[in-house]
């Protein structure tokens, strides 16, 4: 930010300061260089914070006669946009629910509220406009059918910056896997001899995921 001024005096100028009070209430002071005849330049570069800066220019002549009536201003907007995080479902998940807690994070430099909105399969379903920043935000979505979804967080601050998180798959899977049938090799009970190996087959699809585990209980009789 370039703060320039004009003084003059009927004798000579010794200095000319700026207090520059952050958004924070900092304050900062400089010393403005003289550029040319009555001229004074300042190239201010403190600027990480955003928010209203509140510029008090202080001028002194060589008998120290001062001068601190000269006010100015200026605002800093946010630049930043929200960072998000994705907690749950993770990634590539299994749900075995109709009804899904989507929970994220939500994160802003300066704002303390934020307005966000899920997407899922890539449609608005939930917009909350007062998620507080840095906290777990939870939002639950019921009726959801098997099948395969993905789902994303937006947010935007009150810049407004906007941001959208990363598009995370998971599906919704109710139903158990199916039985169809299972063999034995042998299978006839005159061909069981002590010892023999059998080899037994089982047909189990599912159909929404794959099947995970397939547990084989026998009874010795």
């Amino acid at each position: 930010v370039a703060v320039s001024v004009n003084v003059t005096d009927d004798f000579l100028v010794s200095s000319v300061l700026a207090n520059v009070t952050l958004p924070n209430g900092t304050l900062r002071q400089f010393v403005l260089g003289n550029m040319s005849a009555a001229r004074y330049n300042l190239t201010f570069d403190v600027t990480n914070l955003a928010g209203a800066y509140s510029v008090l220019i202080i001028a002194n002549d060589t008998t120290n006669n001062v001068n601190a009536n000269g006010t100015t201003s200026f605002t800093v907007a946010d630049a930043i946009a929200p960072t998000i995080n994705l907690n749950f479902p993770v990634n590539n998940s299994n749900v075995s629910s109709s009804a899904i807690a989507f929970n994220f994070t939500a994160t802003d430099d300066s704002a303390l509220t934020l307005n966000c909105s899920i997407m899922v399969n890539n449609t608005v379903n939930v917009t909350n406009g007062s998620v507080i920043s840095g906290q777990q935000t939870v939002f639950t979505i019921a009726g959801l059918l098997n099948g395969h979804y993905n789902w994303s967080i937006s947010c935007n601050d009150s810049i407004p910056n906007i941001n959208q998180s990363s598009t995370f798959r998971f599906a919704v899977d109710t139903v158990a896997p199916q039985f169809n049938s299972l063999t034995t090799n042998p299978s006839a009970a005159a061909d069981l001899d002590p010892n023999a190996n059998v080899t037994v087959l089982a047909n189990i699809t599912d159909n929404t995921t794959t099947v995970h585990t397939v547990i084989l209980q026998y009874k010795l009789s």
